[in-house]
């Protein structure tokens, strides 16, 4: 059983020191794009969303994600995932991000991810479609 809580702004720094291991290593991955520095900045303002994801009670991994402008749509960016247990859980994490997505009124998902999930979302039947190093959905 998972949950996935939207961490708010205020309660950012309760929980950052037990999730920045897994961000900074997906941080890292960006090629110079984010710091942990900026990331948190941007969380702590609001620009960007903090997830953490628990299973059976227990904090398991953490996603940061925000709300990409395009010039014809808005869609919602998954920019770092991060943790344990993702893949085992990401058909129920990606039905949790459609509905987030749709909530915040985006077009659709957009995960940027390493070429090595092409075979995961082919495996697990997800219904993000791999076009470059970026993973999308449209609704």
């Amino acid at each position: 059983m998972i949950k996935i809580k939207k961490v708010q702004v205020e309660d950012v720094d309760s929980c950052w020191e037990g999730v920045r291991g897994w961000i900074s290593k997906a941080c890292d991955l960006s090629n110079g794009k984010h710091t942990m520095e900026t990331t948190y900045c941007l969380i702590k303002d609001g620009t960007m969303d903090l997830f953490l994801v628990y299973v059976h009670g227990e904090l398991k991994s953490a996603y940061v994600g925000q709300q990409m402008y395009y010039p014809a749509k808005v869609i919602y960016l998954l920019l770092f995932i991060g943790g344990g247990e993702v893949i085992k859980n990401l058909k129920e994490m990606q039905e949790y991000f459609i509905a987030y997505a749709k909530f915040k009124g985006c077009n659709g998902i957009e995960v940027v991810g390493r070429v090595g999930w092409a075979k995961v979302i082919k495996d697990k039947d997800i219904k993000f479609k791999q076009t470059g190093s970026y993973y999308e959905i449209d609704f």
